[in-house]
């Protein structure tokens, strides 16, 4: 069963805070008469944008004006669907029911509310009857909307015969109604903000390992300096060219050192 059918935006603040849309009653009709069971479900699709609008949503009621449909403003507004844009609507049946949900929040004000996570399965409970990938949705919480995005949405493999939902082409749509429902809520600022420290710890470890270099070349040319002085004062003291000529050694440097050491003792202790 597909329509196709005049959006238009609704302010009305149930229609926004459960997250439907109204339809026409000759739909409503037309489902009675093909047995169809209530609550009904359905995928609306359009290609009359920039970019193709795709999205799964229940019926509050059936009392939108023939050939239109009422969209509620932050639904079009997340979608960007504007007013008189036609879309297609299609009925959609034997949709898989959901078991885990990950969500983000779009913000971080969310995690400001007390107790976010039973506020947040509250009203997923009473405002939402499915979900699917990717979609960017709201909650109210004292006035204040919140826009949470699903990352992943699963059914329960253990439980489902996947033969009886496959066919139906929905996979990307999920139940809610009546379902225990694992929710994992990821926090990718408190993940940004692990990174950033992270990475300043990395970076911190770098300068001090560079200062360490600076400083270990620098008393290694200093040490160099030193026995190239030590070097000189060898080479000016022979008298002879063999010993001029003769490479100088590490030990002929620490027995000059030595030879020194004691020349300092001896002129101290006089």
């Amino acid at each position: 069963m597909e329509h196709s059918l005049t959006v238009q935006i609704s302010h009305d603040p149930k229609l926004n805070q459960a997250n439907s849309v109204i339809l026409p009653e000759s739909i409503l009709h037309e489902l009675i008469e093909q047995n169809k069971t209530l609550p009904c479900f359905f995928k609306i699709t359009s290609t009359f944008t920039s970019s193709s609008i795709i999205f799964y949503t229940s019926c509050l009621e059936f009392t939108a004006l023939e050939e239109s449909i009422q969209i509620p403003y932050v639904m079009a507004s997340t979608l960007g669907i504007e007013h008189n844009l036609v879309v297609n609507v299609h009925y959609i049946e034997n949709i898989m029911p959901c078991k885990y949900l990950k969500i983000e929040p779009q913000s971080e004000d969310f995690f400001s509310i007390p107790e976010y996570v039973d506020v947040l399965q509250a009203e997923l409970s009473q405002y939402y009857s499915v979900l699917y990938r990717n979609q960017v949705f709201h909650i109210q919480y004292q006035d204040t909307l919140y826009f949470l995005k699903v990352l992943e949405i699963e059914p329960d493999t253990d439980e489902l015969n996947f033969a009886d939902y496959n066919l139906s082409g929905n996979q990307n749509c999920f139940l809610l109604i009546n379902q225990d429902i694992n929710t994992d809520i990821y926090d990718r600022f408190a993940v940004e903000r692990y990174k950033q420290l992270q990475d300043a710890k990395k970076k911190q470890k770098e300068q001090l390992e560079e200062r360490n270099r600076e400083q270990t070349e620098r008393v290694l040319m200093k040490q160099n300096d030193i026995n190239a002085t030590f070097r000189g004062v060898l080479l000016g003291s022979s008298s002879s060219s063999a010993a001029s000529s003769s490479p100088i050694s590490n030990e002929d440097i620490r027995q000059l050192r030595l030879k020194n050491l004691m020349k300092k003792k001896k002129s101290s202790t006089c």
